[in-house]
Protein backbone atom coordinates (compact mmCIF):
# COMPACT_ATOMS: atom_id res chain seq x y z
CA UNK A 1 0.00 0.00 0.00
CA UNK A 2 2.90 2.08 0.71
CA UNK A 3 4.29 1.81 -2.92
CA UNK A 4 1.06 2.58 -3.89
CA UNK A 5 0.73 5.75 -2.23
CA UNK A 6 3.99 6.82 -3.32
CA UNK A 7 3.08 6.95 -7.04
CA UNK A 8 -0.37 8.19 -6.70
CA UNK A 9 1.86 11.51 -4.55
CA UNK A 10 4.23 11.62 -7.88
CA UNK A 11 1.26 11.97 -10.17
CA UNK A 12 0.24 14.62 -8.22
CA UNK A 13 2.79 17.08 -8.70
CA UNK A 14 2.91 16.22 -12.67
CA UNK A 15 1.59 19.26 -14.87
CA UNK A 16 2.30 20.91 -18.57
CA UNK A 17 0.24 23.61 -19.99
CA UNK A 18 0.51 23.11 -24.02
CA UNK A 19 -2.55 23.30 -26.19
CA UNK A 20 -3.83 19.52 -27.08
CA UNK A 21 -3.49 18.23 -30.30
CA UNK A 22 -6.14 18.81 -33.14
CA UNK A 23 -8.43 16.30 -33.68
CA UNK A 24 -11.43 15.21 -36.03
CA UNK A 25 -14.51 17.13 -35.27
CA UNK A 26 -16.91 14.68 -33.31
CA UNK A 27 -14.29 12.37 -32.24
CA UNK A 28 -11.66 12.31 -29.46
CA UNK A 29 -8.25 13.25 -30.25
CA UNK A 30 -5.80 10.77 -30.01
CA UNK A 31 -2.39 11.08 -28.45
CA UNK A 32 -0.58 8.20 -29.90
CA UNK A 33 2.66 7.17 -27.32
CA UNK A 34 4.56 4.98 -29.55
CA UNK A 35 3.73 2.67 -31.86
CA UNK A 36 -0.39 1.66 -31.51
CA UNK A 37 -2.64 -0.86 -32.98
CA UNK A 38 -3.35 -4.48 -32.55
CA UNK A 39 -5.46 -6.42 -30.36
CA UNK A 40 -5.20 -9.25 -27.86
CA UNK A 41 -4.74 -11.84 -30.64
CA UNK A 42 -2.06 -9.76 -32.62
CA UNK A 43 0.60 -8.58 -29.98
CA UNK A 44 3.26 -11.58 -31.19
CA UNK A 45 4.66 -13.82 -28.08
CA UNK A 46 4.21 -13.49 -24.48
CA UNK A 47 7.69 -14.08 -23.91
CA UNK A 48 11.15 -13.76 -25.91
CA UNK A 49 12.39 -17.15 -27.19
CA UNK A 50 14.78 -18.91 -25.50
CA UNK A 51 15.12 -21.67 -22.69
CA UNK A 52 12.13 -22.17 -20.46
CA UNK A 53 11.46 -20.12 -17.00
CA UNK A 54 12.52 -22.06 -14.30
CA UNK A 55 9.64 -22.88 -11.91
CA UNK A 56 9.50 -20.66 -8.52
CA UNK A 57 10.42 -17.59 -9.82
CA UNK A 58 8.09 -14.86 -12.10
CA UNK A 59 6.50 -15.86 -15.44
CA UNK A 60 5.64 -14.20 -18.27
CA UNK A 61 2.10 -13.27 -18.64
CA UNK A 62 0.00 -16.14 -20.56
CA UNK A 63 -1.27 -13.19 -22.79
CA UNK A 64 -2.27 -9.91 -23.17
CA UNK A 65 -5.53 -7.84 -23.52
CA UNK A 66 -6.74 -4.29 -24.08
CA UNK A 67 -7.88 -2.60 -21.06
CA UNK A 68 -8.96 1.17 -20.68
CA UNK A 69 -9.28 3.38 -17.97
CA UNK A 70 -11.19 7.01 -17.87
CA UNK A 71 -10.79 9.59 -15.50
CA UNK A 72 -9.75 13.22 -15.30
CA UNK A 73 -10.50 14.41 -18.95
CA UNK A 74 -8.81 11.72 -20.86
CA UNK A 75 -9.31 7.90 -21.28
CA UNK A 76 -5.78 5.54 -21.31
CA UNK A 77 -5.92 2.21 -23.64
CA UNK A 78 -3.59 0.18 -23.27
CA UNK A 79 -2.45 -3.66 -23.19
CA UNK A 80 -2.01 -5.52 -20.08
CA UNK A 81 -1.69 -9.08 -18.63
CA UNK A 82 -4.10 -11.57 -18.81
CA UNK A 83 -4.85 -14.00 -15.46
CA UNK A 84 -3.26 -11.16 -13.07
CA UNK A 85 -5.37 -10.54 -10.13
CA UNK A 86 -6.64 -6.88 -10.20
CA UNK A 87 -7.19 -4.12 -7.71
CA UNK A 88 -8.98 -0.60 -8.15
CA UNK A 89 -6.72 2.23 -7.62
CA UNK A 90 -8.80 5.11 -6.11
CA UNK A 91 -6.62 6.84 -3.23
CA UNK A 92 -6.32 10.17 -3.38
CA UNK A 93 -8.56 11.07 -6.37
CA UNK A 94 -6.85 8.54 -8.20
CA UNK A 95 -8.40 6.37 -11.30
CA UNK A 96 -7.00 3.50 -12.41
CA UNK A 97 -6.00 -0.46 -11.65
CA UNK A 98 -3.49 -2.53 -10.32
CA UNK A 99 -2.18 -5.89 -11.99
CA UNK A 100 -0.33 -8.62 -9.58
CA UNK A 101 1.16 -12.17 -11.02
CA UNK A 102 0.18 -15.43 -9.68
CA UNK A 103 3.63 -15.13 -7.83
CA UNK A 104 2.84 -11.91 -6.33
CA UNK A 105 6.42 -10.74 -7.45
CA UNK A 106 5.04 -9.03 -10.31
CA UNK A 107 2.81 -5.13 -9.76
CA UNK A 108 1.72 -3.57 -13.31
CA UNK A 109 -0.47 0.06 -12.82
CA UNK A 110 -1.90 2.12 -15.25
CA UNK A 111 -3.47 5.22 -13.21
CA UNK A 112 -4.81 8.80 -13.98
CA UNK A 113 -5.00 11.86 -12.04
CA UNK A 114 -5.57 15.14 -12.33
CA UNK A 115 -2.94 17.37 -12.70
CA UNK A 116 -1.63 19.88 -10.26
CA UNK A 117 0.14 23.02 -11.55
CA UNK A 118 2.09 24.16 -14.27
CA UNK A 119 5.09 21.38 -14.04
CA UNK A 120 6.56 19.55 -16.80
CA UNK A 121 6.96 15.57 -15.98
CA UNK A 122 10.34 16.20 -15.09
CA UNK A 123 10.05 19.41 -13.05
CA UNK A 124 7.56 16.88 -11.02
CA UNK A 125 9.85 14.01 -10.23
CA UNK A 126 12.63 16.35 -9.18
CA UNK A 127 10.35 18.16 -6.91
CA UNK A 128 9.13 14.63 -5.21
CA UNK A 129 11.98 12.40 -5.24
CA UNK A 130 13.61 14.02 -2.05
CA UNK A 131 10.71 12.98 0.26
CA UNK A 132 10.76 9.67 -1.10
CA UNK A 133 11.08 7.36 2.05
CA UNK A 134 11.46 3.22 0.08
CA UNK A 135 13.94 1.39 2.24
CA UNK A 136 17.40 2.07 0.26
CA UNK A 137 15.96 3.56 -2.22
CA UNK A 138 18.44 4.13 -5.18
CA UNK A 139 17.28 6.32 -8.07
CA UNK A 140 18.87 5.04 -11.66
CA UNK A 141 18.06 7.25 -13.98
CA UNK A 142 14.93 9.70 -15.23
CA UNK A 143 14.97 10.06 -18.98
CA UNK A 144 12.71 12.47 -21.00
CA UNK A 145 10.86 10.77 -23.27
CA UNK A 146 10.19 12.84 -26.24
CA UNK A 147 6.87 13.07 -28.67
CA UNK A 148 5.03 11.49 -25.50
CA UNK A 149 1.73 13.23 -24.61
CA UNK A 150 2.60 17.02 -23.74
CA UNK A 151 5.83 15.82 -21.25
CA UNK A 152 6.81 12.45 -20.19
CA UNK A 153 9.60 10.83 -18.08
CA UNK A 154 10.66 7.44 -17.27
CA UNK A 155 11.55 7.00 -14.19
CA UNK A 156 13.60 3.99 -12.88
CA UNK A 157 15.01 2.98 -9.51
CA UNK A 158 15.58 0.26 -6.89
CA UNK A 159 14.25 -0.44 -3.53
CA UNK A 160 14.49 -2.83 -1.00
CA UNK A 161 11.54 -4.64 0.37
CA UNK A 162 11.09 -7.62 3.21
CA UNK A 163 14.62 -7.94 2.44
CA UNK A 164 14.72 -8.49 -1.46
CA UNK A 165 15.88 -5.95 -4.00
CA UNK A 166 13.52 -4.72 -6.53
CA UNK A 167 13.85 -2.32 -9.30
CA UNK A 168 10.88 -0.10 -10.90
CA UNK A 169 10.53 1.50 -14.22
CA UNK A 170 7.32 4.41 -14.24
CA UNK A 171 6.78 6.31 -17.28
CA UNK A 172 4.11 9.24 -16.31
CA UNK A 173 3.00 11.63 -19.17
CA UNK A 174 1.30 14.72 -18.46
CA UNK A 175 -1.60 15.32 -21.22
CA UNK A 176 -4.56 18.29 -21.31
CA UNK A 177 -6.41 18.09 -17.43
CA UNK A 178 -4.56 14.38 -16.54
CA UNK A 179 -1.42 12.89 -15.47
CA UNK A 180 -0.71 9.14 -16.67
CA UNK A 181 1.64 6.42 -15.30
CA UNK A 182 2.30 2.94 -16.16
CA UNK A 183 4.00 1.41 -14.06
CA UNK A 184 6.04 -1.64 -13.72
CA UNK A 185 7.93 -3.26 -10.67
CA UNK A 186 9.28 -6.96 -9.95
CA UNK A 187 12.29 -8.98 -8.04
CA UNK A 188 15.38 -6.98 -9.58
CA UNK A 189 17.32 -10.10 -10.83
CA UNK A 190 14.28 -10.91 -12.84
CA UNK A 191 13.77 -7.35 -14.04
CA UNK A 192 15.84 -7.20 -17.30
CA UNK A 193 14.38 -10.72 -18.38
CA UNK A 194 10.57 -10.08 -17.47
CA UNK A 195 11.01 -5.70 -18.58
CA UNK A 196 8.88 -6.77 -22.17
CA UNK A 197 5.70 -7.10 -20.30
CA UNK A 198 5.77 -2.75 -19.29
CA UNK A 199 7.74 -1.94 -22.87
CA UNK A 200 4.68 -4.02 -24.95
CA UNK A 201 2.39 -1.73 -22.74
CA UNK A 202 4.25 1.74 -23.63
CA UNK A 203 4.82 0.90 -26.98
CA UNK A 204 0.79 0.50 -27.63
CA UNK A 205 -0.95 2.96 -24.79
CA UNK A 206 -2.81 5.64 -27.00
CA UNK A 207 -4.36 8.61 -24.64
CA UNK A 208 -7.66 10.36 -25.50
CA UNK A 209 -8.79 13.13 -24.26
CA UNK A 210 -12.15 14.78 -24.18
Amino acid sequence: MKRLGLVVVVLATLTACTSSPGHVPGDPAPVTVGPTGGTASALGPTRPPGRATPAGVPQFPTGYEVFEVTGHGVTARLTVPSGWSRTPITHDGAVGTQFVDPSGAQKFRVEILARADGRTARQGFEAYEPTVRLGEYRRLNLIDVPGVGESAVDWSFTFSDDHERRQVIDRMLVQGSAAVAVYYSTTQRDFERLMPIWQQAVERLVIESG
